[in-house]
């Protein structure tokens, strides 16, 4: 609507061409023409600044335009340098690829007005500045945005003062570091990392002349919208991740920081306004700290358990905005976030993995109190004046926006065997949220519970205390003998949590289950998680009765009035809330019995409201059929089947007025997305599995196994939950899927390797055992022969004597002799010499 379309269809024919110049936020002082057009060139357009300043001047163009934007005398043609040509940002009439810097040069000479960002690119920053040295007809604006890091090596003076903390001086003041201020520009000096930065700054000062002015704004870090260096900090918040610092005295280190909408807001009032610095300093008030930052970041995203399931707002009100405007301090600062340091190796890992780093380590402060921007920017015209901590909640609010981090919060009913688990699984896989129900919500508690044991400080000396933890544990002991008292005061009061598994554990001891009752309070605690909190969650079957899903999700802490105070009596309540369920049942029948729309008096919790509700049902005998083909984690006897699915069939009874259904849709005012799985559960009847070996030999991702939902159906249930467009959830990168995949090749080469070393061990072990099989044999067979050959020796003993006495004697003599003669015969000769002497051996035989 802003753009006027001439300029659109015929880009060349404009007739005009002029700066306009002014006091901040107002018209200048050239008169423009009928149908004039002003074209103001963004460096990065569709960069973190660009995108800043395109959208400050789509919805005040008159920033630039004066009053002649309101009388539609003037047009305001944003044009700019993109980073690949598929990107087009709306509203911008014409755009360069940044790859073609002569393309680039020429459409930044062709405006009126430059906005250079040396955020984007310093190589086209820099081409930019070389093509300004060209004559050019007219005249023009140009404003630099450049950062404050550019001062990091800038020597820091020490001044004595009466009212800071600091070392005393021998002389009796006080010392405290340098603060900078706007008139100490010329004396900056960078880092090896921020010269080119400092080198385009000064040619930029340097171009200035009657046809062209320039202004340079130094810019604290930038925050706000979808974040860029604070980005991995919201990201890893977010995501749940643990806060880590690498090795440093983060705690002292203050950073120069600034909202990009203030900057955007800066830059374009800068091109519109005269008698202005040469060089302006553009931070806000906040003089953070990195540990502050840090520490408020995921204070806020990752809230502490504790405020969030003892706060009965049920997110209508937000506390820390009241109570910032009381001058108090905000409820996280109650329980800030543990921050770990990391080793030596981790933190070098880190600021080379997060270059981020790099723009946190400059230690800088600057006043504001006679500085230009205070000229530039309205007192009500600032996004955030007082700082990224103090406006911490916003900030983050901003962030979820930009990123279109919307939750999903899905609830799954119907019948058992209706396949809520196979569509909780696949949905929680494409959206990437965590699958709720009552078992896996009871182990939460249960680690929860271990957790906080585990973060109390160990009993010690008098005199000594902890200055680490969470909460009143991570608070040093500091201050008079009060301070003491209320800490010690708070460390032994108990959390709600564990006042919670104490109940648990005692209905579990007493009746043997939990109760509808306690395991509602279960569940909340666990919607309230940092990840079900952040992404959203998937309720899978666990909406049985009105009364539970009231508990659920109306307002109110999981403890009941006045419990909070009991930090003694955890047994307070146990009578009610040990009710069974059909006790509950009972009750709600009761509660049916009340005027018709009486359900609509019950307050929902809006940060735990469901944002989707689905209702699965098919018919009983394809719900038996799938019973008796279910898994054996999940198979239930005939018996347990019928009743689970009468007590379904009775508590979702439409003729009932307090169903769980009528929760959603009266109380929720929910629209509920029926859906049928009336399908066999074998898609080819003909192939189905006779036994169970031929199913267990089934293939479960073939299309004739167990696939209840269909892509089409998959379609149908996503275009339901994704009202408003699909949310963003930080889905895992292409980086992290290879490194998952990597992880889970490892994972898989691992067992693999596993399995072959133990079939070596196995065939190892078998030769070992085949090799003593062997040799016990062999040794057997060893002591069966000598066995033989003794039991031989043993009865040819008569025999050799008989031998030795008769034989022996002739047939020696035989030989001797046979051996002298050496006849031609010698066995004939032999026998006639035996012959011969036969006598002398038969009168020995006699003998």
């Amino acid at each position: 609507a802003w753009l006027h379309r001439s300029a659109i269809r015929h880009p060349r024919q404009r007739k005009a061409r002029w700066p306009t110049k002014g006091t901040a936020g107002g018209g200048g002082n050239t008169e423009p023409s009928l149908q004039g057009i002003m074209r103001i060139f963004i460096e990065g357009v569709d960069g973190y600044v660009g995108q800043a300043v395109r959208r400050l001047l789509v919805r005040e163009p008159e920033l630039l335009l004066g009053t002649d934007a309101e009388d539609g005398d003037a047009v305001l043609e944003v044009v700019g340098s993109v980073a690949t040509e598929a990107a087009q940002p709306v509203g911008v009439a014409e755009t360069a690829p940044r790859s073609d810097l002569a393309a680039v040069c020429e459409l930044a000479i062709s405006a009126d007005a430059i906005v250079l960002d040396t955020h984007a690119s310093l190589k086209e920053a820099s081409s930019i500045i070389s093509a300004l040295r060209s004559p050019f007809r007219g005249k023009k604006s140009v404003v630099l945005v450049s950062t404050l890091l550019t001062w990091d090596k800038t020597p820091k003076q020490v001044d004595r003062v009466e009212d800071m903390e600091g070392k005393d001086d021998q002389d009796g003041g006080e010392l405290a570091v340098k603060v900078f201020s706007e008139e100490d520009y010329t004396r900056r000096k960078p880092s090896d990392r921020f010269l080119l930065h400092k080198t385009i700054e000064s040619q930029v000062l340097a171009l200035s002349h009657d046809n062209l002015s320039t202004t340079v704004l130094g810019c604290g870090v930038l925050y706000g919208a979808e974040e860029e260096i604070f980005h991995t900090f919201f990201r890893d918040a977010w995501l749940c991740r643990a806060p880590v610092l690498p090795l440093g005295d983060w705690k002292e280190c203050y950073v120069p920081t600034a909202h990009v909408d203030d900057v955007a807001r800066a830059a374009c009032a800068s091109l519109a306004a005269e008698d202005i610095s040469p060089y302006v300093v553009v931070v806000d008030e906040g003089q953070n700290t990195v540990f502050e930052i840090v520490e408020a970041i995921f204070s806020v995203i990752q809230l502490h358990r504790e405020l969030r399931v003892t706060d009965a707002s049920g997110g209508d009100v937000d506390p820390d905005a009241d109570e910032a405007a009381d001058g108090e301090d905000p409820k996280w600062k109650q329980f800030p976030a543990s921050i770990r340091t990391a080793d030596q190796l981790e933190s070098d890992e880190i600021r080379v993995n997060q270059p981020a780093w790099m723009h946190l380590e400059c230690d800088l402060r600057f006043s504001t109190n006679e500085a230009s921007i205070s000229n530039l920017i309205p007192e009500d015209k600032w996004r955030s004046r007082s700082g990224l901590v103090a406006n911490i909640s916003t900030i983050v609010e901003e962030y979820r926006a930009a990123r279109n981090l919307r939750q999903i919060r899905l609830v799954l009913m119907g019948p058992p065997c209706a396949g809520k688990s196979t569509l909780a699984n696949q949905l929680a896989a494409e959206y990437n949220l965590p699958i709720v129900d009552g078992k896996s919500a009871l182990q939460f508690l249960q680690d929860a519970v271990k957790q906080i044991e585990a973060s109390k400080p160990a009993p010690a000396a008098e005199g000594q205390g902890d200055e680490e933890g969470r909460g009143a544990e991570g608070k040093a002991a500091e201050g008079d003998g009060e301070d003491d008292e209320e800490g010690k005061a708070a460390e032994s009061k108990p959390e709600a949590i564990e006042l919670l598994a104490h109940r648990v554990n005692a209905c579990l001891a007493a009746k043997g289950k939990v109760s509808n009752k306690l395991l509602a309070k279960v569940l909340r605690v666990r919607l309230l998680a940092d990840d079900c909190f952040n992404h959203g969650f998937i309720l899978d079957g666990e909406a049985t009765t009105f009364g539970t899903l009231l508990r659920l999700f109306g307002k109110g802490s999981i403890l009941g009035a006045g419990e909070a105070d009991k930090e003694g009596d955890a047994n307070a309540g146990n009578d009610a809330e040990f009710e069974d369920e059909n006790d509950e049942t009972l009750e709600m029948a009761d509660a049916s019995e009340e005027e018709p729309g009486s359900e609509s008096a019950f307050d929902v919790d809006r940060r735990l409201v469901p944002t989707g509700v689905i209702v699965l049902d098919a018919e009983t005998e394809i719900l038996r059929e799938r019973a008796c083909h279910a898994a054996e984690e999940f198979a239930k006897s005939e018996q347990e089947f019928n009743d689970l699915l009468d007590q379904y069939r009775e508590v979702h009874d439409m003729t009932r007025r307090n169903t769980p259904l009528s929760f959603f849709e009266g109380n929720c005012k929910l629209e509920s997305l029926y859906f049928r799985t009336d399908k066999p559960l074998w898609a080819n009847e003909e192939k189905r599995p006779e036994s169970k070996d031929e199913e267990a030999e089934h293939d479960p991702e073939s299309k004739e196994g167990e696939a209840v939902f269909s892509q089409n159906d998959l379609d149908t249930i996503m275009a339901y939950l994704e009202n408003g467009g699909r949310p963003f959830n930080y889905h895992p990168t292409e980086q992290e899927l290879l490194d998952r995949e990597a992880q889970e090749l490892a994972e898989q080469l691992r067992q693999e390797e596993a399995k072959r070393r133990k079939r070596i061990e196995l065939e190892a072990q078998r030769k070992e055992e085949e090799s003593k099989r062997l040799k016990s044999i062999e040794e057997h067979r060893e002591q069966m022969a000598q066995h033989e050959a003794e039991l031989l020796e043993a009865r040819t003993e008569p025999l050799r004597e008989f031998l030795t006495n008769n034989i022996l004697p002739v047939l020696s003599k035989g030989l001797v002799e046979t051996c002298r003669v050496k006849p031609d015969d010698p066995i004939d000769f032999l026998a006639e010499f035996l012959f011969k002497n036969s006598a002398e051996t038969e009168t020995m035989y006699q003998c």
